[in-house]
């Protein structure tokens, strides 16, 4: 049985953890995806490679957990299914899925499922992460101080929140909290 080993760089664990965790499995060939976010051209070169050499023998992917995929549940189910369709056996170590034992659907949904979840936040992280680099402001915008006066000035003559609104051209929900901060300060 031929066994080939995956690892994302930019995965939860480092490329020397997820290599320490594969090194028991003596894996014949290792693909290696680092650098660009997203990159999935190590990936691809292994799929491809795996058809052929799955004709001639027994084939086995390891990885260290399923997340080194990077894919939403929905991108991950075509690589299950291409490997099921080609008889290619998956081993993912933290997991403890072995594609050609594990015949407990719930524990392979369960376990992509938590994939899944772990992927999304990662991504997420990431492109705010990004945002912030590149100098992109998150969250509300600011409101300028002479709004802020302005609003205080309108509620001191009686405005309601939503003419304050209307007139300054803020959200009624930040009318409210400034008006509330107002208060608190009297």
């Amino acid at each position: 049985m031929k066994r080939y080993g995956y690892i994302r760089e930019s995965s939860e664990l480092t490329i020397s953890e997820q290599m320490t965790q594969l090194a028991c499995y003596d894996c014949d060939f290792l693909w290696i995806d680092k650098g660009k976010k997203n990159s999935d051209k190590e990936l691809k070169k292994l799929l491809s490679s795996c058809v052929e050499a799955a004709k001639k023998e027994k084939l086995m992917i390891v990885i260290a957990n399923l997340t080194v995929f990077e894919k939403t549940l929905k991108q991950f189910l075509p690589i299950i299914t291409y490997l099921k369709l080609n008889h290619i056996e998956l081993v993912s170590l933290d997991e403890g899925i072995n594609t050609e034992e594990t015949m407990d659907v719930l524990t392979v949904v369960s376990a992509v499922q938590d994939m899944d979840e772990k992927v999304k936040s990662k991504l997420t992280k990431d492109a705010l992460r990004l945002k912030k680099e590149e100098g992109i402001s998150l969250g509300r915008p600011k409101i300028a101080e002479e709004t802020i006066e302005r609003i205080y000035h309108l509620y001191k003559q009686h405005y309601s929140l939503r003419e304050i609104s209307d007139l300054t051209e803020v959200s009624l929900g930040s009318v409210h909290k400034y008006i509330k901060n107002y208060r608190g300060s009297k």
